[in-house]
C-alpha cells in the first residue's frame, strides 16, 4: 500500500529468514537454468551451423548472442514497464536516469523485441534442427510417418475421415459454446480499483479516456450517484455482493482478524453457485482480499497477501536481471508472487484470463467477476499507456508511476503533500487518465469477445468499481479512505449492458443518490432472479422510499502526517500507524490483521456521512467532541460551504436521522454516546 518502517523490516527479517533463504535460493537456481538453456541453445546452434557449413565459427559469439540477447530484452522491459526498474537500476545514478529517461521518449519496446527475435528465432531452430540431426533414428515421429507412407490408399483414406470427423466435432462444440445458455442470464462485472465516473469521458471529461466504454454506455443504461461504503477495497466488495454496509457485515477496513472473516457470510456468488451458476473471480494485486475471505467463487485467479508473499516479492522485486525473462505466464507459474507487485498491472493477462474463463464455463450459465488493477495508485501503466496523456517534456518523479512516501515508524521520509509542484500534480492526474484509457482497451476487448461469440445477447454486463479516487481537488490530497468530503473518492460507475432493457433506458443516465449495497439487487431484477431476503440493498429500477440514501465511513488511517497541510490530519482522533497496529497471524496464512487492542479505537475513530433528501450529514469524531459538516449535494456536490451553522433545523433532522440509522443498521452493536458512535462493548478511547 505504498508503506514502509525500518523497525518492520528488521523483525521481518529476524522471523522470516526460512522464507527469505529460500526465495534466495529459487532466484539462483533460475538464474542457473536461464544461462544453462541460452547458452546450450546458442553453442548448439553454432555447432551445428559449423557442420553444415565447414566453417569454424568461434564459441566467442555465444557470449556475443548472450549479450544482445540480453540487453534487448532488458531495454524492451524497461520501455513497457519502467516503473519496474526505477528504484533498483534507474534511480541509482544519474546516467541510469537520463538513459531510462531517453529509452522510454525515443523507442518503442518492439524495436528491441524485434532484436531479440532476430536474434532467438534463428538460434532455435538450428538447435531444433541439431537435435533432429542428432537424435532422428530414434524419434518416434518419424518411424509413424515411415509406417504411414506404405499405408494403402484405403487407409489413407480411413484416417483422412476419422480426422474430418475430429475436426468437426470441435468445430461443433466451439460452435455450441458460442451460442447463449437458454433460460438464465450470464452475469460478468467488469472493474477496476479507484475508478471515478467524471473520469469517463462519455460523462463530459475533456480526454477521450473511454471510447470502447463511451459506445457502450449510448445504447445502455448509467446510473449516477452510486456511493461506496468504505472507500477501501475490501470491505467495499463485501459491500457490493453481500448487499449489506459494513455496520451490517462487520467488514470495516483492510485487515479484519480472522473472527470476522470466519463469519457465514451470505453473498450474491453464493446464492447464484447454489443456483447452478459457473463462478469465478480474476484479479492481481488490488484483489488479494478475495483470497482473504470466502465470497461463494469456485474459480479464484487472484494473489494472496500474506507476510511469505510480501517477503518474496521484495526480493524478486530486486532481480532486475532476470525480471525481463519474469513478465510472462511461465513467469507467474514459477513466481506466482508476481501477480502481487503493484508496479506491474497486467490488463492483459486479467483479460485473456477472463475470456478464458467465460469459455470454461461451457453450457453453464456464468457470474464472473474480473477486478483490474491498473488504476489504483500506482497508477503503473505499461507502453505506450504512461505516456498518453503526460507531459512530453516532465522528467519528475512522477514521470512513469506515482509512489507515495509516507513517515511511519522513526523513518524519515518525504511526506506526501509536501513539495509537489503543479507539473506534479497534473502529471499524476495524465498517468491516472493513461491507466483508465488502458482498462478501457481491455474492457473493449472482452466485450468484443461476447459479441464476437453471440454471448452478448445472454450476459448482464456491469461495469463498476470499489470506491473513486481524490486527485488533489482543493486540499483533499491523493488517494481515499481518510476523509468524506465530496464525491471524488465516495462514487463509483454503475453502467448496465443488456439485451433486455427497456427502450426508454437504452442510453439513459439516471442520477440517483444510493449505495453499492444497491448493484447486485438491482442486476437480479434485470436478470430476472429472485432478490434473497439477506440483501440490505435495493433494486434501483424500483422506487422504494428510504430515510437514508447512501452511507459512507472511512477506513483505517495508515500515517499521522502532522507537517501535512491537508485537512484530516488535523481533524480526527490519532492512533498507531500501519507499522503499529498490525499483527502477523501465524494462525492463519500469516496474513496481516488489526491487534484486538486497536479495533474498537479504529471503529470510534471513523468518519461516517450520510446522504438524505438532497443533504450529506458528515460526522467527524475528534477527541475535544464531535465536528458536524452540512452539505446540500444539488448546488454543491465538492462540499465547500459548510451549512451546518447556517441550517440548524436541517441539521438537527439529519443528525436524527444518522443515529438512528446507524443503531438499526448495526443491530445495535454501535450506539450513541454523548454525540460519539461507539462499539456497544468498548475500550477506552482516550
Amino acid at each position: 500500500m505504498g508503506n514502509s518502517s525500518s523497525d518492520l523490516t528488521s523483525t521481518i527479517i529476524k522471523v522470516f529468514w526460512p522464507v527469505i533463504l529460500i526465495q534466495l535460493i529459487k532466484v539462483l537456481l533460475i538464474y542457473i537454468a536461464l544461462g544453462y538453456i541460452f547458452d546450450t541453445i546458442y553453442s548448439s546452434s553454432i555447432d551445428y551451423l559449423n557442420s553444415k557449413t565447414g566453417k569454424n565459427v568461434s564459441g566467442g559469439y555465444v557470449y556475443l548472442l548472450l549479450s544482445v540477447s540480453f540487453i534487448s530484452l532488458f531495454l524492451r522491459s524497461i520501455i513497457n514497464n519502467p516503473q519496474l526498474f526505477i528504484d533498483n537500476f534507474s534511480s541509482k545514478f544519474v546516467i541510469l536516469d537520463k538513459f531510462h529517461i531517453l529509452m522510454t521518449d525515443h523507442f518503442s519496446p518492439w524495436f528491441f523485441a524485434l532484436i531479440f527475435y532476430i536474434i532467438n528465432i534463428p538460434a532455435v531452430i538450428l538447435f531444433l534442427l541439431s537435435l533432429w540431426e542428432k537424435y532422428k533414428s530414434n524419434i518416434k515421429v518419424l518411424q509413424f510417418i515411415a509406417n504411414a507412407k506404405s499405408f494403402n490408399y484405403k487407409n489413407r483414406k480411413v484416417l483422412v475421415s476419422a480426422a474430418l470427423v475430429v475436426a468437426v466435432i470441435a468445430v461443433s462444440a466451439i460452435y455450441t459454446n458460442s451460442k447463449p445458455a437458454p433460460g438464465k442470464k450470464n452475469i460478468l462485472i467488469i472493474s477496476s480499483d479507484s475508478i471515478r465516473p467524471d473520469r469517463i469521458s462519455a460523462n463530459g471529461y475533456f480526454r477521450k479516456t473511454t471510447p470502447n466504454i463511451d459506445r457502450y454506455i449510448e445504447k445502455n443504461l448509467q446510473f449516477r450517484g452510486v456511493t461506496t461504503t468504505v472507500p477501501r477495497t475490501f470491505p467495499a466488495w463485501v459491500s457490493i455482493l453481500a448487499s449489506s454496509t459494513p455496520l451490517a457485515n462487520e467488514i470495516t477496513h483492510m485487515f479484519p482478524r480472522s473472527r470476522e472473516r470466519s463469519e457465514k457470510l451470505s453473498s450474491a456468488v453464493a446464492y447464484l453457485k447454489d443456483s447452478g451458476y459457473y463462478t469465478s473471480i480474476i484479479s492481481e494485486f488490488a484483489g488479494d482480499i478475495f483470497s482473504r475471505i470466502d465470497l461463494g467463487f469456485d474459480h479464484k485467479l487472484v494473489p494472496d497477501m500474506n507476510f511469505n508473499v510480501i517477503i518474496k516479492q521484495v526480493i524478486l522485486e530486486k532481480q532486475v536481471f532476470l525480471l525481463p525473462y519474469l513478465l510472462n505466464s511461465t513467469g507467474r507459474t514459477v513466481f506466482p508472487e508476481i501477480r502481487d507487485i503493484a508496479k506491474f498491472s497486467d490488463p492483459v493477462m486479467l483479460t485473456d484470463e477472463t475470456i478464458g474463463q467465460i469459455k470454461n464455463a461451457g453450457d453453464k450459465p456464468f457470474f464472473i467477476s474480473v477486478f483490474y488493477s491498473i488504476t489504483h495508485f500506482p497508477f503503473a501503466a505499461s507502453y505506450p499507456y504512461y505516456q498518453k496523456y503526460a507531459q512530453k517534456d516532465y522528467s519528475g518523479p512522477y514521470k512513469y508511476y506515482k509512489q507515495i512516501k509516507i513517515k511511519l515508524g522513526n523513518d524519515t521520509q518525504n511526506k506526501e503533500g509536501d513539495g509537489l509542484t503543479a507539473a506534479d500534480r497534473e502529471q499524476v492526474q495524465a498517468l491516472y487518465d493513461g491507466c483508465l484509457s488502458q482498462l478501457d482497451n481491455e474492457a473493449g476487448r472482452i466485450l468484443s469477445y461476447l459479441e464476437k461469440n453471440n454471448l452478448l445477447k445472454n450476459t448482464i454486463v456491469i461495469i463498476t468499481s470499489d470506491h473513486g479516487e481524490n486527485l488533489y481537488e482543493y486540499d483533499y490530497g491523493i488517494g481515499h479512505g481518510e476523509h468524506l468530503r465530496g464525491d471524488f473518492a465516495l462514487e463509483v460507475p454503475f453502467i448496465i449492458i443488456a439485451d433486455n432493457l427497456s427502450s426508454g433506458q437504452r442510453g439513459a443516465v439516471i442520477t440517483k443518490r444510493s449505495s453499492i449495497a444497491d448493484i447486485m439487487p438491482t442486476v437480479f431484477e434485470l436478470a430476472g432472479i429472485t432478490i434473497p431476503d439477506f440483501f440490505n440493498g435495493s433494486s434501483l429500477f424500483g422506487n422504494k422510499k428510504r430515510e437514508v440514501d447512501a452511507y459512507c465511513e472511512t477506513g483505517i488511517w495508515f500515517d499521522n502526517n502532522k507537517d501535512s497541510p491537508l485537512f484530516f490530519y488535523h481533524n480526527r482522533i490519532d492512533y498507531p500507524d500501519i507499522s503499529g497496529l498490525l499483527e502477523v497471524d501465524f494462525n492463519y496464512k500469516r496474513e496481516g490483521v488489526i491487534k484486538q487492542d486497536y479495533q474498537n479505537i479504529i471503529t470510534g475513530a471513523k468518519y461516517r456521512t450520510i446522504y438524505s433528501g438532497g443533504y450529506k450529514l458528515i460526522y467527524m469524531p475528534l477527541k475535544e467532541g464531535v465536528k458536524f459538516e452540512l452539505y446540500d449535494v444539488k448546488t454543491d456536490k465538492d462540499n465547500r460551504n459548510n451549512l451546518a451553522d447556517k441550517k440548524p433545523e436541517v441539521l438537527k433532522d439529519m443528525k436524527a436521522k444518522f443515529y438512528n440509522y446507524i443503531y438499526k443498521e448495526s443491530s445495535g452493536n454501535l450506539v450513541k454516546t454523548g454525540d460519539y458512535v461507539l462499539p456497544l462493548f468498548s475500550y477506552p478511547l482516550f
